[in-house]
């Protein structure tokens, strides 16, 4: 985390800054009170080094929702990727997730999909900033990197006794096939990452009101032929598909 000085008409309480909401907190300098930030370490937007079929199409997208819930607590359950399934059904299975260490590293190995498409077994690396914020990202060299760079990220502050989670996705699709998988998943990855965190937050309220947690459905259910058409025709209405 950076401690940044601020000016002192920006405002008291959470402060918008180019790297995301931060803290304010003062600090005495020298004998005179200034004024400071706490904001994560800018990331570069170069998604590392570039394999396989090359860069194609980028999707991305981002919300926030506010949660009754700590944010040690959030972040907690978003890097037990076995259990944040429940809540994101874009992770088909977990190979891997061993405890994040000390210095806050680890990995994942899982099976994930892109509104129904499977992807194939993929690694993907973890840094957690305790407790601010996590982020996983691809980290190959795997036969999934080739198709799809992605990064996940979660930031959780402490926001009118609970956290305002930030839950963000960057994709970045490869080869020739990069630019129809985009136009594809474009609309669907707003409203899924919508009901994500639309889940996390009926489970945390859930949690503060006593109440047990909501019975999960089946994680899919049989494709119909019905279900199939409509996909099809939803990708094809897309302006620029099939001209």
């Amino acid at each position: 985390m950076l401690l940044v000085e601020v000016s002192d008409d920006s405002g008291e309480g959470a402060l918008e800054v180019e790297q995301g909401v931060v803290q304010v907190e003062y600090q005495a300098v020298d004998g005179e009170i200034h004024k400071f930030a706490r904001v994560p370490p800018r990331k570069s937007q170069d998604p590392g080094p570039r394999r396989g079929l090359g860069w194609a199409s980028v999707l991305s997208a981002q919300q926030s929702v506010q949660v009754a819930a700590a944010p040690r607590e959030v972040l907690e359950l978003v890097c037990d990727l076995r259990a944040y399934m429940v809540f994101d059904a874009k992770i088909v299975r977990v190979y891997e997730n061993p405890p994040i260490d000390s210095d806050g590293h680890g990995f994942v190995v899982f099976r994930g999909s892109i509104r129904g498409i499977p992807s194939p077994k993929q690694r993907q690396s973890v840094k957690l900033d305790r407790w601010w914020s996590v982020t996983f990202e691809s980290a190959g060299p795997w036969w999934a990197d080739r198709l799809v760079w992605m990064r996940g990220g979660v930031t959780a502050q402490p926001f009118s006794g609970g956290s305002l989670v930030t839950h963000s996705y960057r994709f970045r699709f490869k080869g020739p096939f990069g630019p129809l998988i985009e136009r594809y998943a474009r609309d669907w990855l707003d409203r899924d990452l919508h009901d994500e965190l639309q889940r996390i937050k009926t489970h945390f309220d859930r949690r503060a009101a006593g109440l047990p947690p909501l019975d999960v459905p089946p994680r899919r259910s049989a494709r119909t032929a019905e279900h199939r058409t409509r996909a099809w025709k939803d990708f094809r209405s897309d302006p620029g598909i099939g001209a």
